[in-house]
Formats: C-alpha cells, structure tokens, sequence
C-alpha cells in the first residue's frame, strides 16, 4: 500500500524543539519500512497551531488533495495530534472524508491504525484525550496571563495603550487616553445596552483616533480586547518620566 507522511510543528514548538521537523520524518520512514509501505510522499506544516483545521492549513490542503486523487491509501503521522487536536474535527474527516475513500490513518507514537476495530476506538480516546489537554493549556495560560496583568508584569506582547519599562507595565501617556475613549463610548448605549462595536469603529474614525499598527480603521477584535482587558490594568500607575530611551510601547489591541 502507498502511504503518504505528514508532520506539523507549532511555532512555539519551533522555539523550543528546533529538531522536532528533521525527527518526525525519519520516525515516519521507520515506521513505514517496517510495516512494507511505500512511502510517496511527506508533507509538512511548519509553524502551524494544531487548533487550526486540518483543511485550513497549506500542508493539510495539499495533504487532502493528494489522497482525493488516489495517491496513497494511507497517512502516517508521528503523533495523532500533529493532524487534529479537536474531537469533532478529527471525527468528521474520518466520517466524511476518509472512510468513504477507504483510507487509513496510522500514528507511530500511538500504535493506532484505523484500519482495525481498535485502532477506531483509540482513535477516539486519543482525540478526546487531546482536545482535553488542548483546554486544560488554554486555561492555565489564560490563568497565568491574567496574574501577570493584574501584577502589571509583561505576558506576551504588550497591550494598546500601555508602555513596557524595564520589566514592568506602565499608562503610555499618548494612547492610554484613547483606551480611556473607547470605555467611555462603550458606556454610551442606548435603552440599558452598551455602545456596539461597529458605532465604537465609527467613532473613533471621527474622532481621528489611528488603529494599532497604524491602520485607518479599527477593526472590532481589536476593540473587544481593549474593552476585555481594560479592568486588569486601570490599576496601572502612569509612565516614569525621563525613561524614554527606555520604553516599549504597545501596538497590539
């Protein structure tokens, strides 16, 4: 049987696993020489989220392509989740889109071919399993985030409307003002329901306020997290004058 390889690195991973590329194929050779199929083809995802759909991803694209044109009836993975971390999506490519083709997925890491009764339910505690873990990093981070904010230390990038001085956090007095803006219009809904994002969008194009980046418009994710955030850092003290030389300023909403 042909079978085509597919590997996926995160670009967190890339950071702190630099071989993890160069070591997925090699895996997936062994693994192929070993149970006599011929390998036609590898295809990799670099620096892609295992939360973006498999259909969404250029690799995945072309991954799917190729199995739809019949050239290969197998696709091997190191990991499960190198190809899917959600239960659902996972689930739906087999029912959907590999099943009717008679294709077969099997993991080096897992043991799964999903080819055998068995190798189907692993599948599924697998994906579940994954999907739960996937949740479980989200809150922890969210956690994490959220004590640095309130602590006015540095997690990721540096919010709109805030300076980054030395390791802390601090009002940027040029944008903080506009953060201050946008809360003001948020309060100024109609009949008990907060100002909409689009007429907050509409008023800051009046009012002249530039977008992050320096866009014309402000789009409304960007919006949103100002106004999600905005309680966690009103606690921020201003700017230390004369550090200049020294500031990081946020462009990120």
């Amino acid at each position: 049987m042909r079978a085509i390889g597919y590997i996926r690195v995160s670009t967190e991973e890339q950071g702190r696993d630099g071989h993890s590329l160069a070591m997925q194929p090699e895996r997936i050779r062994q693994w192929c020489a070993l149970h006599e199929l011929e390998l036609v083809n590898i295809i990799e995802d670099r620096g892609v989220s295992a939360g973006t759909p498999l259909d969404k991803r250029k690799g995945g694209v072309q991954l799917m392509q190729a199995l739809s044109a019949g050239e290969a009836q197998v696709v091997v993975v190191f990991r499960l989740d190198r190809l899917f971390r959600d239960t659902l999506d996972g689930l739906l490519f087999f029912r959907q889109f590999a099943e009717p083709r008679g294709l077969v997925v099997q993991s080096v890491s897992e043991l799964i071919d999903t080819g055998t009764p068995q190798g189907r339910l692993n599948l599924n505690l697998q994906l579940s399993l994954a999907e739960y873990e996937r949740a479980v990093t989200c809150e922890r981070n969210s956690a994490v985030a959220r004590h640095l904010r309130q602590a006015a230390r540095p997690f990721g990038y540096t919010p709109y409307g805030v300076v980054r001085i030395e390791g802390r956090l601090y009002r940027d007095p040029e944008t903080w003002p506009y953060r201050e803006r946008i809360m003001a219009l948020r309060a100024q809904g109609k009949n008990g329901r907060p100002c909409s994002l689009e007429r907050i969008s509409e008023a800051l194009h009046e009012l002249g306020i530039p977008a992050p980046h320096g866009g014309r418009r402000w789009n409304k994710p960007s919006i949103a997290r100002v106004i999600k955030t905005h309680e966690a850092m009103e606690h921020y003290p201003p700017a230390p004058k004369g550090q200049e030389a020294a500031v990081s300023r946020g462009v990120a909403a």
